[in-house]
């Protein structure tokens, strides 16, 4: 009698483990936003120059005001699909789209009074991939987690500048695309079980990200209101960025050619704070 007794306790026992196991597993959806800070800046300046120019004299002040500029920091959201091969392990492929904050740089020179000003403004448009590896606690009610991947972004970084000269103002739109960039992703957070199939979750998430463009292109030019993107050749307006990049004094570059730079990477690391809904099947 006794031995039944046990062998009973043992089948509930395994059959409540495996109750549990069925529901840790299996696939979900998260959907969600966060708010990303960035980190790993471009080092930039505001400058400031006061001058007093006449014949026989010239004196000016200068001044520098650091700025920070980044294009992984904004809003970002998206969603992802996921499956839990067991209670503690599963993988996980995020997509999402990144509304990057303005980066501003100015630069004001006021001599006898008269003030010329440059302002450019920068903020990016980024797709998200983010595959990841995920390790649960496995937990009920309160379900602490990690995740670990990789990210890989694309998309285009626009700017604006604009020139006040002797009353005289010029404005240029550019953009640059193309290309992807790929870096490291990780994230942190707990999920807060709302019923059998849906979950509450915070969590905090870290990219390690720069991007290399493509090419950059100026889509609007105007003097005084006039535009003058016509007046420019394709050489004058559209780039190529390559990885490597001779030339000699003897070249002549062709108007109906884009002209040719050398790459360069864009910061786009962040940390974030992220919250949202998973849904589970």
């Amino acid at each position: 009698m006794k031995k039944h007794i046990i062998m009973a306790a043992a089948l509930a026992g395994g059959l409540f483990l495996a109750q549990l196991e069925a529901k840790a597993q299996g696939a979900y959806v998260k959907l969600g936003g966060a708010y990303n800070f960035g980190v790993a800046s471009e080092k930039n300046y505001n400058e400031t120059v006061n001058q007093t120019a006449s014949i026989g004299n010239n004196t000016f002040n200068v001044s520098y005001e650091k700025v920070n500029v980044n294009f992984g920091k904004g809003i970002a959201a998206g969603g992802t699909i996921g499956y839990m091969f067991n209670p503690h392990v599963g993988a996980e492929l995020g997509i999402g789209y990144l509304l990057d904050g303005k980066n501003e740089v100015k630069s004001t020179r006021t001599t006898n009074g008269e003030t010329d000003t440059h302002e450019s403004e920068m903020s990016s448009r980024m797709l998200l991939l983010q595959p990841a590896l995920v390790i649960s606690a496995g937990m009920e009610g309160i379900n602490p987690y990690a995740r670990f991947g990789m990210i890989a972004a694309t998309g285009t970084v626009t700017g604006t500048d604009i020139s006040m000269e002797d009353g005289e103002k010029f404005e240029e739109e550019s953009e640059v695309s193309g290309g992807w960039g790929f870096g490291l992703q990780a994230g942190i957070g707990a999920e807060f079980k709302l019923s059998d199939n849906m979950a509450f979750f915070s969590e905090v998430t870290m990219n390690n990200l720069s991007y290399s463009p493509d090419k950059g292109e100026i889509t609007n030019a105007t003097y005084n209101g006039r535009d003058v993107l016509g007046e420019y050749t394709t050489n004058d307006k559209e780039v190529e960025f390559v990885d490597d990049l001779s030339f000699s004094s003897n070249d002549q570059p062709s108007e109906s050619q884009p002209d040719k730079s050398l790459k360069f990477n864009m910061p786009f690391s962040s940390v974030g704070v992220g919250v949202g809904i998973k849904l589970n099947f």
